[in-house]
């Protein structure tokens, strides 16, 4: 069954503050929510975050390059955070949970998150820096 074409056409997220956008799937609309604070931009499955079981998708974060060279190493070596783009004094990062972010209990929640997960690698790879 083919998708409807309407929802291959990306949802483009674009940070003001931080300079940086990124494509979303076309049918994640209405279905992710976005947690902005300090430096931190959260992408939660809105009917996981809903049913209390968290949701979390992925995070982008931005760091000022003398936190990111502090802190770095550690990080690395404790979650999946990868460093996707550098602008002046700024080091911007990707990461995803390192634990179940779903309702295991629940099969359609459980299906919900792992089809959009799939999509994760995908959004990192369409990171850019704006001006």
């Amino acid at each position: 069954m083919k998708k409807n074409p309407i929802d291959q056409t990306p949802i483009v997220y674009e940070n003001q503050n931080y300079h940086f956008r990124l494509d979303l799937p076309g049918d994640w609309k209405e279905t992710y929510i976005i947690s902005e604070k300090d430096e931190t931009i959260e992408f939660l499955d809105k009917a996981n975050n809903e049913a209390g079981a968290g949701g979390a998708l992925f995070t982008i974060r931005v760091f000022s390059e003398q936190q990111w060279q502090e802190e770095s190493e550690e990080l690395l070596n404790t979650i999946h955070i990868t460093e996707v783009g550098k602008s002046d004094d700024k080091v911007y990062t990707f990461s995803t949970p390192t634990d179940v972010q779903f309702n295991s209990g629940d099969e359609q929640l459980k299906e919900g998150y792992s089809k959009m997960f799939k999509d994760v690698e995908g959004i990192k790879d369409s990171f850019r820096l704006t001006k």
